[in-house]
């Protein structure tokens, strides 16, 4: 099975486990989670009209302010105007009081409300002050177009309007739209519970006696790290022999205390893989067995007494690049999160600095640095197992299944690990 097959069946299976939590949350404590409910604004924002910068405001000689104008419009065509300066200034939180008068400007700053009887801001340069032979301040400037310089009441966002929908991530972008817009608490999704476990008998944990033949375990610490996020809560269950009943057991205790569960080792189809043999005996056929990637070719998914269960195989990196290619996107989706933002980051194009042949039909994974001018740089330790490799890396170079051979100068596909690993998908961009 290709990748994008793999993908989109399971896009096509799984759907959201979180249920929404019955008691909303202040929108300071719920960076990074997922809502549950959508959010309207409680105010209009602005709350009133606003001057966009510092200078003077007036009411333009033209019969309305234009509906459409526009922060630093053209000017329009004319003869300058010649204004008396009114008394006080327009300042955030210290409107102007009163009525200003027609054939007068007020001093304005950034921010402050627009008087009655005003439609337009001048900016401070574009003005030359002067005084009358009675002493009284004149201003004269060329007119900015009707109404520039203005900011609308409710031009952002009006009272009521959703301005976050369900099953998006509250970005800090999105916290400040909500504080501007009056909105205190949302209705979040609660944390997706998952657990994993790494197989193996070779494996110790720290701390525990071992010797030559032993291996300290890698992927439990490296699943930790790459499932510490806000909208998720990590079960370990550590490490499990390669026994038939031991791993029964684990996933039973996997799915009785999590929503989806996560294994590493024993995918495969040898006579020790027993999470590959327990997928293979569940009662419901897994819906992934096997992917034409490399490195991770092993890696299955199915359904262990109804959570999904990601069997990701046992050397890190392909661990690594299943987890985000396959396994994150899922979580998000089960987290409830919705469909457009959970697919793993698209990366960018940039230009190879390496030669590389692989074999067509296969999507392979390089352990690439981005360097000088956007080059993309093989490092030295590839493999699967290749821990120092993957630490030197910053991404991956993504090699179609139809490509054959990578030269020097040819346009391939980056994919940083810092955005696999903690992209929203579609990064959590506002709709």
């Amino acid at each position: 099975m290709r990748l994008a097959a793999a993908q989109a069946r399971l896009a096509e299976a799984l759907s959201t486990a979180a249920s929404i939590e019955d008691v909303p949350t202040a929108v300071a404590a719920a960076i990074g989670r997922i809502l549950g409910e959508e959010a309207k604004a409680r105010r209009d924002y602005p709350a009133c009209d606003v001057a966009a910068l510092d200078g003077f405001v007036f009411a333009h000689p033209g019969e309305n302010a234009t509906e459409n104008a526009t922060e630093n419009a053209a000017s329009d065509a004319g003869e300058p105007l010649v204004l008396s300066l009114a008394p006080g200034l327009a300042a955030p939180g210290a409107p102007l009081e009163g009525t200003l008068e027609p054939g007068r400007a007020a001093r304005t700053l950034t921010g402050a409300a627009i008087p009655i009887g005003a439609d337009t801001v001048v900016a401070q340069e574009a003005v030359s002050e002067t005084v009358t032979g009675s002493g009284e301040a004149a201003l004269r400037f060329s007119p900015p177009t009707a109404g520039a310089n203005r900011r609308r009441r409710a031009e952002v966002a009006a009272s009521g309007e959703i301005i976050a929908p369900s099953g998006v991530a509250l970005t800090p972008q999105r916290a400040a739209l909500l504080a501007a817009t009056g909105v205190e608490a949302v209705r979040l999704r609660r944390r997706l519970r998952v657990a994993t476990f790494s197989t193996g008998d070779e494996l110790v944990g720290p701390g525990e006696a071992h010797g030559p033949a032993d291996v300290l375990d890698s992927n439990g610490p490296l699943l930790a790290a790459l499932l510490r996020a806000p909208w998720l809560e990590h079960v370990d269950l550590g490490r499990v022999a390669d026994a038939p009943a031991a791993v029964a057991a684990a996933l039973d205790q996997a799915a009785e205390a999590a929503d989806a569960i996560i294994t590493t080792g024993g995918v495969g189809e040898g006579a020790q893989d027993r999470i590959g043999a327990a997928l293979e005996a569940a009662p419901e056929p897994p819906w992934v067995r096997g992917v034409a990637i490399k490195p991770g070719r092993p890696l299955s998914v199915g359904r262990w007494r109804g959570a999904p269960l990601f069997a990701l195989p046992g050397n890190p990196v392909a661990a690594l690049v299943c987890f985000c290619m396959v396994a994150r996107p899922s979580l998000l989706r089960l987290a409830g999160l919705r469909g457009s933002e959970c697919a793993p980051d698209p990366g960018v194009t940039l230009v190879s600095g390496f030669h590389h042949h692989k074999r067509p039909g296969r999507r392979e994974f390089v352990l690439v640095r981005r360097g000088l001018g956007d080059r993309l740089e093989r490092v030295d330790a590839q493999g699967s197992a290749r821990l120092d490799g993957l630490a030197a890396s910053d991404g991956l170079a993504d090699l179609p299944e139809a490509l054959e051979t990578v030269r020097p100068g040819d346009p391939i596909v980056y994919r940083s690990h810092l955005a696999l690993q903690n992209g929203m998908g579609a990064r959590g961009a506002p709709p």
